[in-house]
């Protein structure tokens, strides 16, 4: 099965795929997206329920979380055209910050 490192990368790239599916459903106006988020989010949480017995439940969470955080920033200014401040920006970066620092200073 996926743990470690390898299947954490993974869940991130599914819950992506996930949450842009979702945004590209507009709602349930466009069924087969809904469709696609959600076989996305069950093989996302299905990867995250295995890396669990190999990680701390704190690292995998902050690193799930800050990883689609960042990389949905970059897909919803790049695909949907959305515009983030300076402001805005700054708090993902001390986002990513704590998650590289939790990284770093985690035992094991």
């Amino acid at each position: 099965m996926l743990t470690g490192w390898p299947g954490l990368i993974i869940a991130v790239f599914f819950e992506v795929a996930a949450t842009t599916a979702l945004r590209l459903a507009n709602g349930i106006d466009k069924p087969l997206w809904l469709v696609m988020a959600c076989i996305g989010y069950f093989i996302c949480f299905t990867i995250i329920s295995f890396v669990f017995k190999t990680l701390p439940m704190g690292i995998v969470y902050a690193v799930w979380a800050g990883g689609g955080l960042a990389i949905m920033t970059i897909i919803s200014q790049w695909v949907f055209k959305e515009t983030l401040d300076i402001r805005q920006i700054a708090c993902i970066l001390l986002i990513l910050v704590g998650v590289i620092g939790l990284n770093l200073l985690s035992p094991a």
